[in-house]
């Protein structure tokens, strides 16, 4: 909107127009000058005795007459229009609209920073509890240092469904002798496996490894001797898993049965390589997943959640500053562009009404030779005309042919009716010039008003 204001006319340009040069000799042979004076002549007209010009010199006066008064209708008619644009010329809306810019800037500003302003304080607000919340639950942990957490939790789970798949896979090829379905049945299995061992580890890592390091000591102790009872069930639990591997091998028709004959024979009776590979790779990626969830957050518990809520917060915070401020600055360069594109409106209507007033005078000075140049060339046919009818004749030519006569044509002058406003134009424009350094001020000032208005809110 701003761009089509700066290429806005007020005046349209006014181009004078040309006219053609006009020839004569060639203006004479469209006439046929010569042929209509030997074919008078051949009459011995006009007669001696008359008194006023034949038809022939009419025609030609004609002629030169219609053209100049079209030429000079059409170019009045122009003038007209310029006349009626420089009538009604007013920059007044204008100038105060450039210089109502900085007020109208801070009206704008201020309406919408009531509310956000109220929202910003909201999120400090809620800053502030997170940061004491986080501090108080330093103070009760006895914690002295930066939290230390993963910024994104993509990678974690990403890594934790690789070594789900890599188990599934790995566990597998265990399973593929027992099962029909050869090694797409033996990944089935597997893949259950591979899921209970990586969630369960990851859970453990996360919601229980990790109290070892609480500040009380019971809790400490707690978690040491859960994670320990959980690992033996684990180990237990992928025993198992080996030892029915085996029974699936041996009696794949009756392993639930067979299996726990196998265990009879004691937990560790596993025989096969296989069977063993099968229980580590449990054990590994079981262990590996504790390791990922004890590291997916800080290594204290729930230091990281406090933490996380504390830097969400701040986030919040610092994003809803960013948007009022980067309001603040559009709309303060919407006010700035708003100024340039007024003066810049105001600067070429005192330009381009100086130069429209001196197009009038050229096209006047124009028109002026056209006019010259028209009377010549009536003249010369003219002169042409009676010069050939007088050698011709055998007569004497008429007195009028050699006193002298009228050549001037009759045509409407060119007018051109406006208003000077060119020193009105001229005076606002410099009015405004003058002011712009103090307009540019007092919109920056407000601005900086309202960056601190912004910072203090948040701070």
């Amino acid at each position: 909107m701003l761009n089509a204001l700066r290429n806005k006319k007020l005046i349209s340009i006014y181009k004078p127009e040309e006219f053609p040069i006009i020839d004569n000799e060639k203006i004479s042979i469209e006439l046929d000058v010569v042929a209509s004076a030997r074919h008078q002549a051949s009459k011995e007209l006009p007669n001696s005795n008359a008194k006023s010009p034949d038809s022939n010199e009419i025609k030609y006066r004609s002629k030169f007459q219609t053209q100049l008064i079209q030429k000079s209708h059409s170019v009045q008619q122009s003038l007209n229009c310029l006349s009626d644009e420089i009538n009604n010329l007013s920059i007044q809306h204008y100038f105060s609209n450039a210089t109502s810019s900085p007020c109208e800037f801070e009206q704008t500003v201020r309406s919408e920073m009531t509310i956000s302003l109220r929202e910003l304080k909201d999120l400090k607000k809620q800053f502030d509890l997170a940061n004491e919340d986080l501090a108080q639950f330093k103070s009760m942990n006895k914690l002295n240092r930066e939290p230390d957490y993963p910024v994104s939790s993509i990678k974690t789970f990403g890594l934790l469904f690789f070594f789900m798949l890599i188990e599934a896979i790995a566990n597998g090829f265990f399973f593929a002798e027992g099962s029909d379905s050869g090694l797409l049945g033996g990944i089935a299995i597997a893949s259950a496996i591979a899921f209970v061992n990586v969630t369960f580890g990851f859970l453990m890592g996360l919601l229980v490894l990790r109290y070892k390091n609480h500040v009380i000591k019971w809790k400490s102790y707690f978690s040491l001797i859960f994670f320990s009872v959980v690992m033996f069930l684990v180990c237990i639990g992928n025993l198992f898993i080996a030892h029915y591997r085996e029974a699936l091998n041996s009696y794949p028709d009756n392993a639930p049965e067979y299996v726990w004959k196998l265990i009879e024979s004691g937990w560790f009776s596993v025989s096969d390589i296989n069977s063993w590979l099968l229980f580590f790779v449990g054990i590994f990626f079981f262990i590996l997943a504790t390791y990922k969830g004890y590291k997916s957050d800080d290594e204290y518990p729930k230091y990281g959640r406090f933490a996380k809520l504390k830097e969400k917060a701040l986030d919040d915070l610092m994003e809803e500053k960013r948007a009022i401020l980067d309001y603040v600055d559009e709309k303060y360069e919407e006010a700035i562009e708003t100024i340039e594109a007024n003066f810049h409106i105001i600067k070429n209507s005192t330009k381009g009404l100086a130069n429209s007033i001196s197009s009038f005078e050229m096209q006047k000075k124009i028109f002026d030779n056209y006019v010259t140049h028209s009377e010549s060339a009536l003249t010369y046919v003219t002169k042409l005309y009676r010069d050939i009818n007088s050698e011709t004749r055998t007569t004497p030519p008429p007195e009028y042919f050699e006193n002298d006569f009228n050549f001037k044509l009759n045509f409407e002058p060119l007018h051109f009716n406006y208003k000077d406003k060119r020193d009105e134009l001229i005076q606002l424009k410099d009015k405004l010039e003058n002011q712009l350094p103090s307009l540019r001020e007092k919109l920056n000032s407000s601005k900086n008003m309202f960056h601190n208005e912004v910072d203090r809110a948040s701070h």
